[in-house]
């Protein structure tokens, strides 16, 4: 499975004008596109930005439950997209993995992924 190709380059091109504004991008719609995966990197590298590649995981039941707990969200990812999803799992090599079944551990490894990102990151 791929990302429509426009709304691909639509999602690096406004990443792009974000960062070019001194604002942080979060691109959430790479999972299954490992090009648009590769396309947000090397747009990070270029602009010369901070880039930090996160993969968020849960045991599958409780993605489930959260799928199922949905009400009023912009998603239209369903249960059986879920499933769909997790047979094809390939996860970037330099990408950090964490595990969101404790919310509040995943937030904190979150924010030192990103710390570490931005001071690792030369000043343009």
């Amino acid at each position: 499975p791929s990302v429509d190709i426009s709304i691909g380059h639509e999602l690096v091109g406004l990443a792009r004008l974000a960062a070019a504004e001194g604002h942080a991008a979060i691109a959430d719609a790479t999972r299954l596109d490992p090009d648009l995966r590769h396309a947000m990197t090397e747009a990070a590298k270029v602009a010369r930005v901070p880039f930090a590649g996160i993969w968020l995981t849960a045991p599958m039941d409780a993605l489930e439950q959260r799928i199922g707990a949905r009400q009023g969200d912009a998603s239209d990812a369903d249960a059986r997209v879920l499933r769909a999803m997790a047979t094809d799992e390939r996860v970037p090599a330099d990408w950090a993995v964490v595990d969101t079944s404790d919310r509040d551990r995943a937030a904190a490894r979150i924010s030192a992924i990103v710390d570490a990102a931005r001071r690792a990151t030369p000043a343009s």
